[in-house]
């Protein structure tokens, strides 16, 4: 899992790590997995996240092929090549919503970008 690392004190939790089911700092050494649903819309929501997919969509040409642009994109934040399904479900969204930002923001919030395999 991708990390920041913050102060954790026992007296006081920062509401936004709670956000993302912060450790208890009793048990911090054995974590059970969670799902918590206030993490995916703290992301889609972020207006840092957003900037971030300004930022990397800038970097691109406007003129570059929807296809490349997937590929791309999809190897710089998840780290390896989509699969023909997953090509064709980013050629897709890139046509029903030409904004690629929205493209790269979909992409900040995948569980592959989220967590290390």
């Amino acid at each position: 899992r991708r990390s920041l690392y913050l102060f954790h004190s026992r007296d006081s939790r920062d509401p936004f790590v709670a956000t993302f089911d912060d450790a208890d700092v009793f048990e911090c050494y054995r974590r059970s997995e969670s799902i918590v649903p206030q993490q995916a819309l703290a992301m889609m929501n972020s207006r840092a996240a957003l900037e971030a997919a300004r930022q990397i969509d800038s970097q691109f040409d406007a003129g570059l092929q929807d296809s490349d642009f997937a590929e791309v994109i999809f190897l710089m934040l998840i780290g390896r090549s989509p699969s023909p399904d997953e090509t064709e479900a980013c050629l897709a969204f890139l046509q029903r919503t030409p904004d690629r930002v929205q493209f790269v923001h979909a992409l900040l919030n995948h569980n592959d970008f989220l967590v290390i395999r």
